[in-house]
């Protein structure tokens, strides 16, 4: 199919796929634009209406049955999997890696010779190994942030006022995997829960469909959202802070829009990882005990790593670092220590932000559009 390019996204929590719609948003309608995916993440890239179809697919199918289906696409992309790379490699040229984990890979993908380019999302200051760097298909890119945010990063400060929120923002990430312990996304919430219940201020969470019915008869201050990766900008501009998981997708968001950002505690093995990170550089940021146990771990153990997580976090650690951020709220972000104590988290992650940059989806956007017109 001519002018035409596949995303094929990985089925791990809305980060992978909300890449996908961010590159996405930066092609023209006149390049037919094709998700494969599977689980809730197929269903927000269905909302984002970023692409002209959304495809369910079994990522445990041969890779010569998807070859079949996808063998009409011009360019295909692979985001935070090389899934069904060998065989696509055969019937096709164009063929576009896009990695989020690249900072904590020890080692290159197996496939990653069958790639014709290789995105690496920077990591804020983290050095990417040079086992990545000295390949001649690598690219370092900044921050994969949809076209609506990058246009908002532009709005005055007098807009900024006009559609400020001020109430702050709770951001859940993913809550599922295929690697999930059975009730670990029910335990998080929960301990999310009981937290809120004691602060009477306006707050807002956004959250995975099937986990609202956890804050239905919780904090009367709190109100439920449900957004895309094209709309959240709109959430999280003017908040007077956002608190989140420290997944990357969401803190690159809150951070490029201006709003200073604190951090839950983490799920899953990347996030851990990442909030081990952001305890060097962001340590006023996270607001619970966080220990550096699992910093040794490998690219290729994060999902057993994951189950260990959640096992520990269902044991009552969570509870712990839900009531440690819980008082810290209370006691200093919504009182009136609150606008030194953010001014300084703002000012310490715009400054590292700076070496990021906001570019990342418009740069592979603009190297699949080399690739379709060819």
């Amino acid at each position: 199919m001519k002018n035409s390019v596949a995303f094929i996204v990985a089925p791990y929590g809305f980060g992978p796929s909300s890449k996908a719609i961010a590159i996405s948003s930066f092609l023209p309608n006149s390049i037919e634009r094709v998700y494969l995916g599977d689980g809730p993440p197929l269903e927000v890239a269905k909302s984002s209406n970023q692409f002209s179809k959304c495809v369910k697919i079994d990522f445990l199918q041969p890779g010569d049955r998807i070859a079949t289906i996808l063998s009409s696409y011009s360019v295909l992309v692979f985001i935070n999997t090389m899934r069904f790379v060998p065989a696509l490699s055969k019937t096709h040229k164009s063929l576009i890696f896009v990695d989020t984990l690249a900072w904590l890979r020890d080692s290159q993908p197996l496939c990653l010779h069958l790639v014709k380019a290789y995105f690496a999302q920077s990591f804020f200051r983290y050095n990417v190994s040079s086992e990545l760097t000295l390949n001649a298909n690598f690219y370092l890119i900044g921050a994969i942030v949809p076209k609506t945010i990058n246009v908002t990063i532009g709005v005055t400060k007098e807009e900024r006022l006009l559609s400020q929120v001020n109430s702050p923002i709770i951001h859940c990430g993913g809550l599922f995997s295929p690697v999930m312990c059975k009730g670990a996304d029910i335990e998080f919430v929960h301990q999310l829960s009981e937290m809120v219940k004691n602060i009477d201020e306006p707050l807002r969470i956004i959250l995975p469909k099937h986990l609202h019915h956890c804050f239905r008869n919780s904090n009367t201050y709190l109100s439920v959202i449900d957004c895309s990766p094209i709309t959240v900008h709109k959430h999280i501009i003017g908040s007077l802070f956002a608190l989140t998981t420290s997944g990357i997708e969401f803190s690159y968001e809150s951070i490029i829009l201006g709003v200073p950002t604190l951090f839950l505690p983490p799920f899953n093995a990347s996030q851990h990882l990442q909030l081990t990170y952001y305890k060097k550089i962001f340590c006023q940021s996270i607001l619970f005990q966080h220990d550096n146990e699992l910093q040794q771990i490998h690219s290729n153990s994060l999902d057993k790593e994951t189950v260990a997580i959640q096992k520990r976090g269902m044991s009552g650690v969570w509870k712990n670092q839900f009531e440690s951020i819980g008082n810290y709220l209370q006691n200093a972000l919504l009182s009136d220590k609150r606008s030194a104590v953010l001014k300084a988290v703002m000012e310490n992650q715009k400054e590292e932000m700076q070496s990021v940059g906001h570019d990342g989806a418009d740069d592979v956007a603009t190297y699949i559009m080399q690739e379709v017109y060819k």
